[in-house]
């Protein structure tokens, strides 16, 4: 591990080469978190790995004041995290980082309005977002976003979701959809899974997460 930073509930540990996500143990039994002075301890509800980056998604958010440290260690998958392409070559046992003390939580992202077309060749909903938005803490699968049209009512109709533009933070996202009809209104309703990350500002390590049951509405286009 070479650096840590935190967004929301989600900790993101850095490595200096790319890593095999193969090897990231999905229950983050690879590693150990503490927080300090804080001595209520919530458990890492999951892990995932890309690039040279591995995500931990804490389940509570870290408290004001405290610091962060995350302890590397074997886990139930038999190994630490292992380089690209390798199941040998892994992180030594033991290896932590830590941050310093985190700020002040900042407000938390919400929705404001959105666009959608029924003649899109894809049909999808953009939303905009009150601040910019940390697009590691989106769920491509769109389990953050419930997608009602008139007075429908049920899961929604929200297929996937991806931050507008390349970059890695973004004021607006996109939700494919099934079908739109022209002239009636949508609402984008933001209801996270209760297994997935949520969706957390990208102002430095501060606490952004977005309340669930925020919602906007407008209507869809020819």
């Amino acid at each position: 591990m070479t650096g840590i930073g935190v967004v929301g509930q989600v900790i993101a540990l850095s490595y200096n080469e790319a890593i095999n996500p193969t090897t990231v143990a999905a229950n983050a039994s690879d590693f150990t978190i503490a927080l300090t002075p804080s001595t209520v301890k919530s458990p890492t509800v999951r892990a995932w790995g890309s690039g040279s980056t591995v995500y931990l998604d804490y389940s509570a958010r870290v408290p004001t004041g405290d610091k962060v440290t995350v302890t590397d260690k074997s886990g139930s998958d038999g190994n630490t995290v292992c380089a690209a392409n390798s199941t040998t070559a892994c992180e030594r046992s033991g290896q932590s980082e830590a941050t310093s003390k985190l700020g002040a939580p900042l407000a938390a992202p919400t929705l404001v309005s959105l666009s959608a077309s029924s003649g899109a060749s894809v049909p999808s909903v953009t939303v905009t977002l009150s601040h910019p938005i940390d697009c590691v803490t989106i769920d491509t699968t769109g389990g953050q976003y419930k997608v009602t049209e008139g007075a429908a009512s049920g899961a929604g109709i929200g297929y996937a979701a991806s931050c507008v533009g390349t970059g890695p933070t973004s004021t607006q996202v996109t939700i494919s959809t099934g079908p739109l009809v022209a002239g009636a209104t949508v609402t984008v309703t933001y209801a996270p899974d209760s297994f997935g990350p949520v969706v957390s500002s990208s102002e430095g390590n501060a606490e952004g997460a977005a309340a669930p049951g925020n919602a906007t509405s407008g209507t869809i286009a020819a």
